[in-house]
This record gives structure tokens, sequence and C-alpha cells, in this order.
């Protein structure tokens, strides 16, 4: 459920049945889990958040440094 004037950056996901309060902006390569409960803006990009309300799972650029770390290896 997305309520009013809501802003959606480029390359973010939203998940089933997540609910974002009116007049929020949410960054760019951001993903919203599934059901999650979004209250307050999401300014920073790269994360992904799950929860009512929200909290930072992990940050998406950290996980994809690691990952090309191990490719390396």
């Amino acid at each position: 459920t997305i309520c009013g004037r809501t802003k959606i950056k480029d390359n973010s996901f939203i998940g089933a049945k997540a609910v974002i309060i009116e007049k929020l902006s949410i960054a760019e390569n951001t993903i919203i889990g599934a059901g999650s409960v979004v209250l307050k803006s999401v300014n920073q990009p790269h994360k992904k958040l799950v929860g009512i309300p929200v909290k930072v799972l992990w940050f998406i650029f950290q996980q994809v440094v690691l990952n090309q770390k191990n490719a390396l290896m």
C-alpha cells in the first residue's frame, strides 16, 4: 500500500503487501521486504530494509563488494 505523494527512486523494489506511509521518499537501489512498514523516509541508497517498522538488514553495496572479493580468491 502506497499512500499520498510517495517518491520511489530508480532501481528500488517494494515487496508484496509492504506499507509506505504518505509523503515519504525511498532512495535509489533500495529493497523493501514483503509485509514491511515504512514510517520514515529512506534517504541513503543501497539498503535492504525489513520489518515493522523497517530496519536495515544490510547495505547492498557492501554485499556486492564482498562477493567480488570472494570471486577473486
